[in-house]
C-alpha cells in the first residue's frame, strides 16, 4: 500500500513522558524471505500514577498473535488502527507478547527488516522498529 499522505510535523514541545516503561525486550525471528515471523516478549511499568493506555506503532504488520501476562487477547480486547494498536486496564507490569508477520523481501523502503541482494539488513533509526513489531 502507498502512502500519499504528508508526514505529521512532530514538534519537540508535544513530547510528554510515557505512561509506560520497558524493562527488558526479547526478540525472536523465523527468517524468510517472503515471511518472516518476529515474537517480540516485552515487560513494561507504569511510569506514573495516571496510567491509562499504551499505544504501540507498527507499520506494514500482520498481527498473528498477542498476549498479556500469558492470556491471549482477542480482537475485543484491543484497538487496532492502520498504524498503531491501543491497549488499556493494564497491570502496573506485565509482559507484553507479540507476533508479527513481515515481507523483507517485499520492503522496499529500506527501513526496519528488509533485504538487499538477498542479504537481512535492518534499518531501525528512527522509526524503522515499527516495521518489524509493534513498539
Amino acid at each position: 500500500m502507498m502512502k500519499t499522505d504528508q508526514p505529521k510535523t512532530i514538534r519537540l514541545e508535544d513530547y510528554q513522558a510515557p505512561d509506560y516503561l520497558v524493562e527488558s525486550v526479547n526478540l525472536i525471528f523465523d527468517l524468510e524471505a517472503e515471511a518472516t515471523r518476529v515474537l517480540c516478549s516485552t515487560v513494561y511499568y507504569q511510569a506514573t500514577d495516571t496510567a491509562s493506555s499504551l499505544k504501540l506503532d507498527g507499520e506494514d504488520l500482520e498481527l498473528l498473535s498477542i498476549a498479556i501476562d500469558g492470556r491471549t487477547l482477542n480482537e475485543t480486547d484491543y484497538q487496532r488502527f492502520e498504524d498503531y494498536l491501543i491497549l488499556e486496564n493494564l497491570p502496573e507490569r506485565f509482559e507484553l507478547i507479540v507476533e508479527t508477520q513481515i515481507d523483507p523481501k517485499g520492503n522496499s523502503q529500506l527501513s526496519g527488516l528488509f533485504q538487499s541482494n538477498g542479504t537481512f539488513c535492518t534499518q531501525c533509526e528512527a522509526q524503522g522498529f515499527r516495521r518489524i513489531t509493534f513498539f
